[in-house]
């Protein structure tokens, strides 16, 4: 176990960041780096062949697969700080990070756009077959299933998730990926379980990278988690440090 300062449990807003990074070492060498100041990171298709991690932060990889050709595809990774509490267990397969802390779990994934409906239902289920079902869980992750214009493959993820009690934070209309092409929803964050309060949740603008990184505020406590409204869920913004850029 890790040495870990006590966990602000009842009191404190934490932060988590789910950003589909598209590589997660050139984003290190960008001004975007400082969006990653956060308790908590989910990264996506982040490429990595082995584990990095960040000043301050510990992290859990599941790495990038690599083709013939040698070009790595898809890995997760997921970055925390001590605030986030104490480490009890972590898990990984591929393209799935599970870190499980005294009060909370937090699941990493990424679904390929090419993975069947049966695949994607799978990887969810076993992702959750594993986390277990004794505290409450915040699930964020690039499944390739567009909110806004959902398909059969996408109705049946999201239909599988309410079943198993999770609730999506996402608005479905404020786009997490934006190219010269269009737009769409697929950047999602779930959350189970009566002790998690979902605050906020923010879109940054970013001038470099096509997803949108998803900032979403929440504390831990019992009672019912209150509904968010329309306020609380804002358009993309710009970060203050990247202003300039």
């Amino acid at each position: 176990m890790l040495p870990f300062a006590p966990f602000g449990y009842d009191k404190r807003e934490l932060t988590c960041l789910l950003w589909n990074v598209e590589g997660f070492i050139s984003l290190m060498k960008t001004p975007e780096i400082c969006l990653l100041e956060q308790d908590m990171l989910i990264l996506t298709e982040t490429f990595l062949r082995e584990p990095v991690t960040l000043p301050g932060y510990y992290a859990a990889h599941s790495l990038a697969a690599v083709g013939p050709e040698g070009r790595p595809s898809g890995g997760v990774s997921c970055l925390f700080r001590p605030s986030m509490g104490q480490v009890v267990d972590e898990y990984a397969e591929r393209d799935v990070v599970i870190v499980t802390f005294e009060h909370l779990i937090v699941i990493g994934m990424y679904i390929r756009p090419t993975a069947k409906t049966e695949f994607a239902i799978e990887t969810i289920l076993h992702a959750l077959e594993r986390a277990g079902g004794r505290k409450p869980i915040l699930l964020g992750g690039d499944f390739s299933c567009r909110k806004d214009k959902p398909d059969r493959k996408a109705v049946t993820v999201f239909e599988t998730l309410e079943e198993e009690g999770f609730s999506l934070v996402n608005e479905g209309t404020i786009p997490t990926y934006v190219a010269h092409n269009g737009s769409s929803v697929i950047d999602l964050v779930f959350y189970r379980g009566k002790e998690i309060r979902i605050s906020r949740q923010d879109h940054l603008w970013t001038p470099i990278r096509k997803h949108i990184p998803i900032q979403t505020g929440f504390t831990l406590k019992g009672g019912k988690p209150p509904l968010m409204n329309n306020k609380q869920l804002q358009d993309i913004s710009t970060p203050p440090c990247l202003t300039d850029f």
